[in-house]
């Protein structure tokens, strides 16, 4: 908890840092990821400029039961049924929140097509539901009186994101890019964590890496001259 309550604590002194030294808002937008559709997960994000290098972002979502999800790539929305040594997933589902910085290759704001880096914290809640019935190693005897087990878990993590945004029409502008994450609290607790952490991503391998694709449109809700 020590720990939580430190990284709280870092997020509002960069919201206040960000406050003071912020010139007036330029344009705030609100958007959505479409990439994330087909794992069955919304994420919305508001955005607002504070330099022309720089934007701060805040992202809300929910992902609906995970192993539901259908796969349209590999790469895109991957997921597996099953978690380690025979656990099989019936039941994935979470919300999440994500607040984080992107510095970019703009000089000024008139130029709506640049390249973007930024960072994120994330925390994520996640409900699991699982069926221990396979379970490869010797199970406790709870899990052999009852095979199907529950349980919610908070999750912490920090992602890196990466990628191009340009302008698609008038208001609406669009970003098409990476968000690679690296969960650091709770993860290894999971009955399935190389499926879909919401919020985090996907884990095929032994890895740390959890990568998720971007392609968020976001329309411009308010501009200031």
């Amino acid at each position: 908890m020590n720990f939580i309550s430190k990284i709280l604590k870092t997020i509002l002194f960069l919201l206040v840092t960000i406050s003071v030294y912020s010139q007036p808002t330029i344009k705030q937008y609100i958007g959505v990821n479409i990439a994330n559709f087909s794992a069955l997960s919304l994420d919305v994000d508001y955005e607002y400029e504070i330099k022309p290098y720089l934007d701060f972002h805040s992202t809300i979502g929910y992902s609906y039961n995970h192993t539901k999800s259908w796969d349209i790539n590999f790469f895109l929305v991957p997921h597996i049924k099953c978690g380690n040594c025979g656990i099989k997933t019936i039941n994935q589902t979470g919300g999440f929140l994500k607040t984080g910085v992107k510095i970019n290759t703009r000089k000024d704001f008139i130029k709506s097509n640049f390249f973007f880096l930024g960072i994120n914290l994330i925390n994520s809640v996640v409900y699991e539901k699982a069926d221990f019935s396979d379970y490869y190693d010797i199970p406790p005897s709870d899990i052999i009186l009852n095979p199907i087990q529950e349980q919610t878990k908070y999750v912490f993590g920090i992602g890196t994101q990466y990628g191009y945004s340009f302008k698609v029409f008038k208001k609406l502008q669009a970003d098409v890019g990476l968000q690679i994450a690296f969960p650091l609290v709770n993860y290894k607790y999971l009955y399935g964590y190389e499926n879909y952490i919401p919020g985090i991503g996907y884990k095929g391998s032994y890895s740390n890496w959890f990568p998720v694709i971007i392609f968020n449109l976001k329309y411009m809700i308010k501009k200031e001259k």
